[in-house]
């Protein structure tokens, strides 16, 4: 059986599927643009907020951050090569970059 899907319905299906899973659309929008892709200036926070690493951050490479009960990917800013935040310790939140990486400091140096 041939079935005809009208263009209304898989443009349905396509904004069905980036608000079931934005990770997925953004993916594909990242694949997409990859040529084009620069990321976004960082947005500093006017009052920086702590919380707590729950996967290890090194330099060049993002880890996870717990902040008000939801995890959130998170890298260094502006680091020095020599530091490594592992798990469990607490970090201020500085800057939001790109919507969804927080941009953290130990604490204690702010």
């Amino acid at each position: 059986m041939v079935t005809s899907h009208s263009s209304e319905s898989l443009i349905y299906r396509s904004n069905w599927l980036k608000l079931s899973n934005p990770l997925i659309c953004r993916a594909t929008e990242v694949i997409a643009l990859s040529n084009f892709f620069v990321p976004s200036e960082p947005e500093m926070l006017l009052d920086p907020v702590k919380g707590t690493i729950s996967r290890e951050i090194t330099y060049g490479h993002c880890g996870r951050v717990k902040y008000a009960g939801t995890y959130w990917s998170a890298r260094l800013y502006q680091p020095p090569r020599s530091v490594i935040l592992l798990p469990g310790a607490p970090v201020t939140i500085v800057a939001v970059q790109d919507v969804i990486t927080l941009l953290v400091i130990p604490s204690g140096l702010e």
